[in-house]
């Protein structure tokens, strides 16, 4: 779950801890908050990184970009 303070295209993209992308998404989004459902079923538990990006739609403001850990558990 996200929020965003304003109309943006978000990016969201998990990788393993070999870096290899695993998951990926892309969407303009309306401002407001946002669930993403990842499927890890065919992945093993185990630690992973995500990245969320988003800029915003009309091009001017800053954007915002992270990467956090996230632990997956079967």
């Amino acid at each position: 779950k996200y929020d965003i303070p304003r109309d943006a295209n978000v990016s969201i993209k998990i990788y393993d801890l070999l870096g290899r992308e695993v998951f990926s998404v892309s969407e303009y989004k309306t401002a407001g908050s946002h669930e993403v459902l990842f499927d890890g079923s065919n992945l093993a538990s185990g630690l992973y990184f995500y990245s969320l990006e988003a800029s915003p739609s009309t091009g001017l403001g800053r954007g915002y970009f992270e990467t956090k850990k996230m632990v997956l558990v079967k």
